[in-house]
């Protein structure tokens, strides 16, 4: 299942979400840059269906370098059949 992470710090890396994520197995993990480079506030990462519920419950709420993260299921983009 891919989830949605908002709320994410400008300074938000690939390293940092890799290590909040790593306990649910997390793959793919993504983060939206501007074109400066900065992350503009949220990111996707795929995990296991297995984990996924309790990825979110644990997650969902928690603080990341001063930001409260929002955690969702990541709906498919309108383009995707």
């Amino acid at each position: 299942m891919r989830i949605k992470i908002r709320n994410l710090s400008r300074s938000t890396t690939i390293g940092d979400l890799e290590r909040l994520l790593a306990p649910f197995f997390a793959t793919e993990i993504y983060i939206a840059r501007d074109d400066r480079e900065a992350a503009r506030g949220f990111g996707y990462a795929t995990i296991p269906d297995d984990r996924a519920d309790a990825a979110i419950a644990a997650l969902d709420g928690i603080e990341l370098l001063g930001r409260r993260l929002e955690i969702v299921p990541a709906k498919s983009p309108r383009w995707a059949a």
